[in-house]
């Protein structure tokens, strides 16, 4: 009984690749967004809005946010807003804030350590190697 509104930093041009993969894990926001309309967002702030998805294009979440709501005439009752980037709570709660919306940000840190020890040396050598599983220790031996 609750809206939904996906935000990701990711440009339209993922967006094949990224309903792909939530629907391999049978997820689907379109059915609880808060808007059925592909939106778009020219400009300084290039953006697109398609199936309760809004790819924001690496610009201010928390702005894109505001005229997301403002382009569809929404005020939430309440925001709760989860992110692997702190900043982007930041961002969103600032405008919360701004439009008097009750907020809580959760930080969702399942991947910090995976992150901290990303190569992009080893990533660089499987996309190399792009059709073979090429396991990390594969791609070391290879990229020396």
């Amino acid at each position: 009984k609750y809206e939904v509104l996906a935000l990701t930093s990711r440009s339209f041009d993922t967006h094949c690749s990224t309903f792909s993969q939530l629907k391999s894990i049978n997820i689907d926001f379109s059915n609880f967004s808060l808007c059925s309309k592909t939106l778009y967002f020219e400009g300084e702030y290039y953006a697109i809005f398609k199936n309760g998805i809004f790819f924001t294009n690496g610009n201010n979440k928390g702005e894109m946010l505001e005229k997301f709501l403002d382009k569809i005439n929404f005020c939430p009752k309440a925001i709760l807003y989860v992110d692997d980037k702190f900043h982007h709570l930041q961002r969103v709660e600032k405008i919360c804030q701004k439009k008097n919306i009750p907020f809580i940000g959760l930080r969702y840190g399942f991947l910090d350590e995976a992150i901290k020890n990303f190569d992009s040396s080893i990533a660089e050598m499987q996309f190399k190697n792009f059709g073979k599983i090429l396991s990390d220790e594969d791609a070391k031996k290879l990229s020396k």
